[in-house]
């Protein structure tokens, strides 16, 4: 052979080595050779053990980052059990990679589609509400109109369990418009509704409700929310809702009877303090009576409650 030719597919095999080892592992390589080096039941140990909430924003996304190597992030700890199901519902190994390829591939093509519709910014509190589509996208794709967009590429076992990651992308939005808003009321204090106008004020809102990952910003978004609903500068039943959130995620009651549980196929709201003064305490607060809220919420679930 050529001695050119010889250094032409030395040139080649560098080539395709560099351009393997720079294209980016999927974020499921390391558990998944964890895995393979331990065993499922070994992994499922280190599934099943109690380790305090992290922040599913943070990138601490790789195998043994918790200072006793015994917790993991709440995104590793997803992909584990993805993985895991996925051994066990296939016959092979081979079929269960290719199951894992495939729904990594459609929750690729989602996270393609939500940063295309919702670039990311860093917004003003008058733009705040541009993270509202970010705060639902993930909704939509269970229940919306993106739900079969990508997923019918997914068997419904996987489909089962592509929900997970749903749910984990979902939380990582939490978490990323939560630290937004609180560098912005840190620096603007809460909007108000003749400032800012009611959009922006419930977008604010919203994403509190749903940083149950930092209860300390929700306690403080509740002090600011609370003399503005008095005087008529933000949603008194915005107020009574995570009014009811934080006390539900510090004691598991509620006031105002606004976070519901599924109790015998049934919604009913959460251990109620005070019960004969709910209904006065709910039109007080602007809210309508509980049995509609329960009815609604039920015709929302499509009529099932814990199935």
């Amino acid at each position: 052979m050529k001695l050119i030719n010889v250094i032409l597919i030395i040139f080649t095999v560098s080539c395709q080595s560099v351009q393997s080892a720079s294209k980016p592992l999927p974020e499921y390589q390391p558990i998944l050779e964890y895995v393979e080096r331990v065993g499922q039941s070994e992994a499922l140990n280190k599934l099943s053990a109690q380790c305090p909430r992290q922040d599913l924003a943070s990138n601490a996304d790789l195998l043994g980052r918790s200072p006793d190597n015994s917790c993991l992030s709440d995104s590793d700890k997803t992909w584990l059990w993805v993985i895991l199901r996925i051994l066990d519902q296939n016959n092979s190994h081979s079929a269960a990679i290719e199951s894992l390829v495939n729904i990594k591939q459609v929750l690729d093509l989602y996270k393609a589609d939500l940063h295309a519709e919702f670039p990311k910014v860093a917004p003003s509190l008058k733009d705040l509400p541009k993270l509202y589509g970010r705060d639902q996208f993930w909704d939509r794709v269970t229940v919306g109109r993106e739900k079969t967009r990508h997923r019918n590429r997914l068997n419904d076992a996987d489909s089962f369990t592509f929900g997970s990651l749903v749910q984990m992308e979902k939380y990582k939005i939490y978490a990323q418009n939560q630290r937004i808003l609180e560098k912005l009321v840190n620096s603007h204090g809460w909007p108000t509704w003749s400032e800012y106008g009611k959009k922006v004020s419930h977008t604010a809102w919203l994403i509190t409700q749903h940083s149950d990952h930092n209860v300390a910003f929700q306690k403080k978004a509740l002090g600011l929310m609370k003399p503005l609903a008095q005087n008529g500068e933000t949603s008194k039943s915005d107020y009574a809702y995570l009014y009811d959130r934080v006390l539900t995620n510090t004691e598991g009651k509620t006031l105002y009877g606004t976070q519901l549980v599924c109790v015998n196929g049934k919604y009913q709201p959460r251990n109620v303090i005070d019960p004969e003064g709910l209904a006065e305490r709910r039109k007080e607060y602007e809210l309508g009576p509980i049995e509609e809220n329960l009815q609604t919420t039920l015709e929302l679930s499509g009529g099932r409650c814990g199935r």
